[in-house]
């Protein structure tokens, strides 16, 4: 059985630092999933399309947009597997740091799990060798 969806697409368009995302900007991201969910050559039955649209600052005139109740943030538009979003290139790396975060304390804690006790070392001396190789 395929999973669903077959197909995941990622448009980026990174902005100058110096503009700012404003309607203007969103209106243009807007037009180019229009483009993308009226073209016929595109496969859209078994896929799905992000566009992120980045820049370095975010007007307040699309806050609204981008906080919108019911759906994540920065998620401008929704329609028919095409999702348009819109983030200031420090909520990114924000973002990044703490999934990575999530990770770093996952593995920790996966890897305190695993370590072997000193009862069980003194009981069991086999178990050396597979503690040693646990950090």
């Amino acid at each position: 059985f395929p999973v669903e969806p077959k197909h995941h697409y990622l448009i980026v368009e990174m902005k100058a630092p110096s503009v700012s995302l404003a309607a203007m900007e969103i209106g243009q991201i807007k037009r180019y999933a229009q483009v993308v969910r009226n073209s016929p050559q595109l496969i859209k039955s078994s896929s799905v399309w992000d566009l992120f649209l980045v820049s370095a600052k975010v007007h307040d005139e699309v806050e609204a947009d981008r906080a919108q109740d019911g759906r994540p943030f920065g998620l401008v538009q929704e329609y028919q597997g095409i999702k348009v979003w819109a983030y200031s290139c420090a909520e990114i790396i924000r973002r990044a740091r703490d999934e990575m975060e999530l990770v770093h304390n996952h593995l920790r804690l996966k890897t305190e799990e695993l370590a072997v006790s000193e009862d069980l070392r003194r009981e069991f001396p086999f178990l050396e060798p597979l503690a040693k190789a646990v950090p």
